[in-house]
């Protein structure tokens, strides 16, 4: 972390354990293998890192810009001043040795080496094993090219890209040639490890290919690669490295992520389980976190959350970064007591690693507040309101909290802020006298402040059917205010509309009479009047009378029906008049309406002109005809009087008109039409 170094050590094989070399920050380099390891410090010395103590040799005589350690024992180094250096187990010497005369390499590692001017070169195979390199010779300038922009080496290959973006690849297994990697021309980084290989083009995805026994190719499997294969669908990765058996990614939002080969932890997912897909590397830990991360606590006790990095094996904490509490053993969290007194509290912690190096310190602040937050009504000014159905809370709270109200055991109801101003809005019920209004700061102080519903006494009141006749127990209109009594029994009735709130009540009654049932029937139509006012096709229902009383129903037909008469109480085509008592119970009356005869012949009706066409057997016959619209369809070959006008009892009226609407064919005879409209 920060350029801290720290040795990875592996046994038996797989298992690793975490060494902190160096906690200086400020590494620009570290290379090495199984137990071998250099780097170059802030300074730009090369340092030593491989003894058993830890304490690294550095040479700070010159300054060094980059180092590589190969597979093959070997470390090749380049100073600041571009000039190429190598030491090791095949080179036959232990301190660097500079290759040639040129100050102008950039990059080099066990198979390349690249030179500021964009030319790339290899080292000469060594006589004695095709398998080594001749470390101590001059490399060999691959070809005429100056648009080399990068290099990697892997256990089985060498790669390198060129500025256009495209991808070269050389097979350590044959004679050196460069085979370009597909037709893409937008590569722009390349990693290769022990059998698999990871780059990354211009437009941020990331591709694999090669070995996939542990899932490095993070595929989601373990098939095999043999070309560049994507990973995900992501498009903002940066930065890929392939290692042993796994691989680790970076993206642009400086997330690390890893997949593969995990047996010893090396995905930093704090798991030893091989991975298919990438996961993200879990960081050395935050610093410290107080309550969660709140920003403010009503207590001077709090719970602190430590840094996760299991690195760490004691801890300490400070409120001013000088006078320490007494160092206590590494604990993923702890309570801690702040001094007293409300305001910023800022704690400093710093943490000692496994050889006693302590490191800097580093600190979390909160706000100590216990002071509950004051509540002011602007609305009700005095604490106490006048029942309505909606009401509209304002006011205002000391500082900035959330403020929430509620009636009786409601549910709260959150307020809209505007800064320390609140407002909020409820509907009360009638039995509702407490409005409950909540705030609460920051660091969870709160205060409940309580507004009175103060209830309008409301009196009772009898409704319409206060006073009225009805042949059962009424049950609707008893009241138009308050609550009404139960209404039952054979009557006669009394209920009570009481009053709330300390208003008064009022007593109601309505008197036992007997029902009048009032129905039509027939196919035409009409109205009755009277009494009991209905019109056909209506639902007249049941009118209540007193006892003795005489009930006068008058039959009126519509234009194009007649009256036939009444059934029930009453017979006859006058006037209905009952006398209704209480034998028998209640009655029912029906009044029938027929649809007038269409046409006449003399005292002879008809539905249809049609009809009335056909039986006319005398020449010169009179037809009268309804005042209304009739079909016509028949050819007329009879001499006929057609009169129209003629009301339902086919009594005629002065200005009268009969409409036949339809083609009139005249065969033989003639046809004398009066008031007669042809349409």
């Amino acid at each position: 972390p920060g350029g801290m170094v720290v040795k990875i050590r592996w046994r038996n094989g797989r298992e690793k354990s975490h060494t902190v070399i160096s906690s200086d920050r400020g590494w620009k380099d570290v290379s090495g293998f199984y137990y071998v390891y250099s780097g170059i410090n802030k300074n730009g010395g090369l340092c030593d890192l491989s003894s058993s103590s830890y304490d690294q040799t550095c040479n700070t005589q010159d300054a060094w810009a980059h180092i590589d350690y190969s597979g093959f024992y070997f470390h090749v180094g380049i100073k600041s001043d571009g000039s190429l250096w190598t030491w090791g187990y095949v080179t036959g010497h232990e301190s660097p040795t500079r290759i040639g005369n040129d100050s102008d390499w950039i990059k080099a590692n066990a198979s390349l080496a690249l030179k500021k001017d964009g030319s790339l070169w290899k080292w000469v195979i060594n006589p004695a094993s095709v398998d080594l390199p001749n470390i101590n010779q001059i490399p060999e300038r691959v070809d005429g090219d100056n648009d080399w922009l990068d290099i990697a080496h892997g256990d089985r290959w060498s790669f390198a890209l060129k500025s256009d973006g495209t991808l070269w690849a050389w097979d350590h297994s044959t004679p050196f040639s460069l085979i370009r990697i597909g037709y893409d021309n937008n590569w722009v980084s390349i990693s290769s490890g022990e059998g698999h290989h990871a780059a990354v083009k211009n437009d941020g995805t990331l591709w694999t290919w090669g070995w996939n026994y542990f899932g490095e190719l993070g595929s989601g499997n373990n098939d095999w690669q043999i070309i560049p294969t994507r990973v995900g669908s992501d498009n903002n990765w940066i930065k890929a490295v392939a290692g042993h058996d796994y691989t680790l990614g970076e993206k642009a939002d400086g997330t690390l992520w890893g997949w593969g080969d995990n047996a010893s932890g090396n995905l930093g997912d704090s798991t030893t389980i091989n991975k298919l897909s990438p996961v993200p590397i879990m960081d050395l830990g935050s610093c410290l976190t107080i309550n969660d991360g709140s920003p403010a606590i009503n207590s001077a006790s709090a719970t602190l959350w430590t840094s996760n990095f299991r690195g760490w094996i004691r801890m300490q904490f400070s409120e001013d970064g000088t006078a320490w509490s007494a160092p206590e053993s590494y604990a993923s969290s702890k309570i801690w007591r702040f001094a007293d007194g409300d305001g910023l509290k800022q704690l400093f912690v710093r943490y000692q690693n496994v050889v006693g190096q302590w490191a800097t310190a580093c600190s979390a602040s909160v706000s100590l507040d216990t002071v509950a937050p004051i509540i002011s009504f602007l609305n009700p000014f005095d604490n106490s309101i006048i029942f309505q159905k909606t009401v509209v809370i304002t006011g205002n709270v000391s500082e900035i909290s959330t403020v929430q109200a509620r009636t009786g055991d409601g549910i709260w109801q959150t307020a809209q802020m505007n800064g320390t101003d609140f407002t909020v809005s409820l509907n009360l019920s009638t039995n509702q006298s407490i409005i409950d209004v909540v705030a609460t700061d920051s660091a969870g102080n709160s205060t409940l402040k309580q507004i009175a519903v103060t209830q309008i006494p409301i009196n009772g009141a009898c409704g319409s059917s206060h006073n009225e006749v009805f042949a059962s127990a009424p049950s609707t209109a008893l009241c138009t205010r308050g609550a009404a009594s139960t209404v039952a029994g054979n009557g006669p009735w009394s209920w009570t509309c009481s009053g709330m709130y300390g208003g008064t009540n009022d007593n109601c009654s309505a008197s036992v009479g007997v029902g009048l049932n009032l129905s039509f029937s027939g196919l035409g139509g009409g109205s009755v009047n009277g009494d009991i006012s209905c019109t056909s096709g209506s639902l007249c229902g049941q009118r209540a009378f007193a006892t003795g009383e005489v009930v006068t129903l008058v039959a009126v037909p519509d234009l194009i029906s007649v009256f036939r008469g009444w059934t029930g109480v009453c017979n006859g085509t006058g006037n209905c008049s009952i006398f209704l008592n209480a034998i028998g119970g209640n009655k029912s009356v029906t009044a029938i309406f027929d649809l007038a005869d269409k046409a006449r012949i003399a005292s002879s009706g008809y539905t249809s002109f049609a009809d009335a066409y056909t039986a006319a057997s005398r020449p010169s016959t009179t037809i009268m005809l309804l005042e209304d619209t009739l079909p016509l369809s028949t050819d007329i070959n009879k001499s006929l009087v057609l009169e129209g006008g003629y009301k339902a009892d086919f009594s005629r009226t002065a200005n009268g008109y009969s409409t036949l609407q339809g083609k009139m064919m005249i065969g033989t005879g003639k046809v004398i039409m009066d008031r007669i409209i042809l349409r």
